[in-house]
């Protein structure tokens, strides 16, 4: 037995239009329940009329009971079919249903009856805003607020559209206008709570949510907000509550248990977090498909923490659908540590891409994708088809046509992945290296029978040459060689200079064959070569073996010295070389240290600069003082610092032993390894103890053996964070 039918047992009264008015009355309120009791009231006592139809049916739709929603406005429409009120019910009812055809023809003959209907031009709205056309929702809104002004889920729907649009101010005079009216209505609390939200407006925003969910306890996504509002406040126990009241509503929702898992794990609550995580892969065991960003990063996050190759793959699979979705820092530096944790096989072109973007963007540091990304390039058909040619014969030199096979060298200048690890750091890869010295040679043989003017500027190959060149100049040259290969390098050689003497045509294939058996600047005449033009991929090459080393040239009489260090080698290289910085990680620092605030910070072994320039991005008001025994390194990381309009940190050649002449203490001491390689690591230690201030905070990488040997002899340090890395420890330490 149905509602309709329970109240028409009740015995009848006079008052069938009061009942129906108080009805209107209390839906407008929002109060669902009263007013269906007063809606059956009036249905009881007349049940064929068309009115007291309509008033219950608008109550069941908003109780979500189309079915009788329906019967009723067919019943209605039977005694009057020109009934404008209840087409516009009906339609909103099949637009609810997706019946879009039939929502449509009720909208167009409801405005053919009614032009001037409120309800109509706001299903008119709802209509606009399921296509898209945000700025017609806004307008049919508006159109129903002139017709009937105190129309309070319009107000709600034109406030929402507003927000959407980025009109959050005019959004919040709509949604506050619509709490004033309405203060009961739980919707109009939620709108407003997202708007305060959207400008950052947090605790107002968090004290509407929670007057929502007053009013509707069943609003799960009110209750689901303030998990987020907790959670980014790191109120983990708060949030699990918020969590807890959605799920008693939503049991099953996908993105509250991922929530709830993750509350879990920050609480150390590590088994109810695994528990929580096996529902739901038991629930999505292949992973979960979710257009929301942050619900697929915090799924990601709780299958890495398994250590194991199969979540591994799943939270890759998870990252990937948040890059796609909403691209963020989060995203991509998870992408990272899912790739570290590949353990072979084939990966898909979309993964392949943003392993490209991640090492020239980059999204980390280069090095830590390096040995990845040999080992995924290799899977690459037409270079593992190579690498098995050069490993059968290696250590021969090959002619092309066996070396690159069928495909071509054409084939293998169009792999993107391999060029960008041929760029972005040292290749890491035996096999690989192979590879490249033969396709060294390869290039030396072919430049060295050019004879021809400089044509083919734009072959596809000098992309492959260019970055050949350029990971011989990072990697030191440490490819192996022939004795014949020396003797054809050096005639090279002498061609090019000869051309330069002579203003003679100089083919790009000779120049980057040159590049890639020793560095430019080493030339008499190399700065001439700027003088010419040249392809892009050749001006690269020059870009970083003349322009920028003549650059760092000069910047060695910039560098003040504390005190005189040893002899270094005049030709020694700086190492590492980098392109780009790293991205900072927020709270990559223990919360003990003040983010944000101007810091004294000391990098001592700071080499070309990554660790100095992460500190003054971490850090923007900082003063940093960077040392580092190579004045090589020191230029190197004083040249990359210009380039990126970095001025707080100034560059010291010192020896480590010396560095109590600062006379000074840091708030902040970050030591690479420069301490291991002292003859005397212990003195290097109490001296960098007295230069950290009481509750300064040291920053610490070095071997797991050192690292011990070093906690033993200074007890004046507390643990703050110890992060593992293979063999080596990245440890915060705090004075105490």
């Amino acid at each position: 037995m149905t509602m309709v039918d329970q109240a028409l047992q009740v015995e009848p009264s006079r008052n069938v239009d009061a009942y129906a008015q108080l009805a209107r009355l209390l839906l407008r309120q929002n109060r669902v329940d009263e007013a269906l009791q007063a809606a059956l009231a009036a249905y009881q006592r007349q049940s064929t009329d068309p009115e007291t139809q309509l008033v219950l049916a608008a109550v069941l739709a908003a109780k979500g009971q189309d079915e009788q929603v329906l019967l009723l406005i067919e019943a209605a429409l039977g005694h009057r079919a020109d009934y404008a009120e209840a087409l516009a019910l009906r339609a909103m009812v099949r637009l609810r249903r997706q019946d879009l055809t039939a929502a449509l023809a009720d909208i167009e003959r409801c405005l053919t009856i009614k032009p001037h209907l409120s309800q109509v031009w706001s299903l008119v709205a709802l209509l606009c805003h399921q296509f898209g056309h945000l700025s017609e929702a806004i307008a049919a809104l508006q159109r129903a607020l002139s017709y009937d002004p105190g129309h309070v889920d319009s107000m709600i729907d034109l406030g929402d559209y507003y927000r959407q649009d980025g009109d959050v101010f005019v959004a919040l005079t709509w949604l506050q206008k619509a709490v004033a009216m309405a203060p009961s209505n739980a919707r109009a609390w939620a709108s407003l709570a997202r708007a305060l939200q959207q400008c950052q407006r947090v605790a107002e925003a968090r004290d509407a949510y929670v007057k929502a969910l007053e009013l509707a306890p069943q609003q799960a996504d009110s209750a689901y907000q303030l998990a987020v509002l907790a959670q980014s406040q790191e109120n983990w126990q708060q949030a699990l509550r918020y969590l807890d009241q959605v799920l008693a509503y939503q049991p099953d929702c996908v993105a509250t248990l991922v929530s709830k898992a993750k509350a879990l794990r920050a609480l150390q609550r590590q088994q109810e977090a695994e528990a929580v995580l096996a529902r739901v892969l038991q629930r999505c065991p292949d992973g979960v498909e979710t257009s929301d960003a942050e619900t697929a990063l915090v799924l990601a996050q709780l299958l890495l923490a398994r250590n194991d190759n199969r979540s591994a793959g799943l939270a890759l699979n998870h990252v990937m659908q948040a890059l796609n979705n909403s691209p963020s820092d989060e995203a991509q530096a998870l992408f990272v540590q899912c790739m570290q944790r590949w353990h072979g096989g084939q990966v898909s072109p979309p993964i392949d891409d943003c392993l490209v973007r991640a090492l020239s963007e980059p999204w980390c540091r280069p090095t830590d994708l390096a040995m990845t990304a040999s080992r995924i390039v290799v899977t690459h058909p037409v270079i593992h088809a190579c690498v098995a040619r050069s490993n059968r014969t290696w250590p021969l030199r090959l002619s092309t046509d066996w070396l690159y096979g069928g495909d071509g060298l054409q084939a293998v200048s169009r792999d993107e992945l391999l060029k960008a690890l041929l760029v972005a750091a040292p290749v890491a890869s035996v096999e690989l290296e192979q590879l490249f010295t033969l396709a060294r040679w390869q290039l030396l043989d072919s430049a060295s029978r050019t004879d021809t003017a400089n044509t083919g500027h734009q072959d596809p190959v000098l992309d492959f040459y260019s970055a050949l060149a350029r990971q011989c100049f990072i990697n030191d040259y440490c490819f192996s060689l022939t004795d014949a290969e020396i003797a054809r390098a050096q005639a090279l050689q002498q061609r090019l200079q000869q051309a330069l003497s002579t203003g003679a045509t100089i083919p790009a294939v000779q120049l980057l064959a040159v590049a890639a058996y020793g560095p430019l600047y080493s030339l008499p005449q190399g700065q001439q070569l700027l003088e010419r033009a040249w392809p892009q991929p050749v001006m690269a090459v020059l870009v970083q073996q003349l322009v920028e080393p003549a650059e760092e040239s000069q910047l060695r009489a910039t560098i003040a010295t504390l005190t005189r260090v040893g002899a270094e080698p005049s030709s020694a290289p700086p190492a590492p070389h980098w392109l780009k910085p790293e991205p900072v990680v927020p709270r990559s620092l223990p919360r003990s240290v003040p983010q944000g605030e101007p810091q004294n910070i000391l990098v001592v072994g700071c080499k070309t600069g990554q660790s100095a320039v992460a500190m003054a991005c971490q850090f923007p008001a900082a003063r940093i003082k960077a040392v580092d025994l190579s004045l090589a390194n020191l230029a190197y990381a004083k040249r990359k610092t210009r380039q990126l309009g970095l001025d707080a940190i100034e560059y010291l050649q010192a020896d480590p032993l010396q560095l109590g002449l600062l006379n000074r203490t840091f708030d902040i001491i970050a030591v690479a390894d420069a301490l291991d390689h002292l003859t005397d690591p212990a003195t290097g230690w109490r001296i960098l103890l007295a230069l950290l201030r009481p509750g300064g905070v040291m920053q610490l990488q070095s071997p797991h053996s050192s690292l011990e040997a070093f906690l033993r002899a200074t007890p004046q340090l507390a643990l703050l964070a110890d992060e593992h890395a293979d063999e080596r420890h990245n440890v915060w330490l705090q004075r105490l």
